[in-house]
């Protein structure tokens, strides 16, 4: 079966996702080069949403086959970790060896990035800064997912995102007294994955994607 075919028919079918360090993540030369070259002309990614389709390269390695751009992205960003589905082509590399050729670390070319690539994609609907609560004990899971999960709602203010963690039912007290509020910089994300209600002035904002965790600082 010819690469094209079998990769269009992946694309097709209902894959598990997972995630992986981006720092495992690894990409072509020359293709990483030409999409630093694109993401600095202000050519982003439309497929934000989407995992980071990725081919194993060897223990704790894996081969960038779509979605350059948003590893790149994510990257620059400071994601730790980041979503992939796995895209095992090994024998179609032996039968091409320009499938995968060069394989170099995805980060080494996060500072060829000029500025903040997401600054000029704010929205004015969308506050500067935004506030998600959640617990202590949350803590571990959201390192370990790289971020707030998809869809996570943020709030307008401090106090509206403290409101929404201590007004939690059933839940115990010891909870309830390690109580962590961020402090969210949307510069820092795509304003595209925002949903927002149609108010003139809503209260929270939910984010079709995941907020990294280099964009989350501790504000209580």
């Amino acid at each position: 079966m010819a690469f094209n075919e079998k990769y269009e028919q992946f694309m097709e079918s209902q894959q598990e996702d997972f995630f992986v360090d981006t720092d495992s993540l690894y990409g072509n030369r020359e293709k990483l080069e030409q999409t630093v070259e694109s993401i600095n002309g202000k050519k982003y990614s439309k497929n934000r949403g989407n995992p980071i389709l990725v081919s194993k390269l060897g223990e704790g390695k894996y081969y960038v086959v779509d979605g350059n751009h948003r590893a790149l992205e994510y990257a620059h960003e400071g994601r730790k970790r980041v979503r992939v589905s796995l895209f095992d082509y090994k024998q179609d590399i032996e039968e091409d060896k320009t499938l995968i050729l060069d394989p170099v670390p995805v980060t080494e070319f996060i500072d060829m990035i000029k500025g903040d690539i997401e600054e000029s994609k704010i929205p004015n609907s969308v506050p500067r800064y935004l506030y998600y609560s959640t617990y202590k004990q949350m803590l571990p899971t959201i390192k370990r997912d790289g971020g707030l999960k998809v869809g996570s709602f943020l709030k307008r203010s401090y106090k509206e995102a403290l409101d929404d963690a201590e007004l939690v039912e059933n839940l115990d007290q010891d909870w309830k007294d390690n109580i962590i509020v961020f402090k969210i910089n949307t510069g820092k994300l795509n304003h595209k994955r925002f949903e927002v209600d149609n108010n003139d002035d809503p209260s929270e904002y939910s984010y079709q994607d995941v907020v990294p965790t280099g964009c989350l600082v501790r504000n209580g």
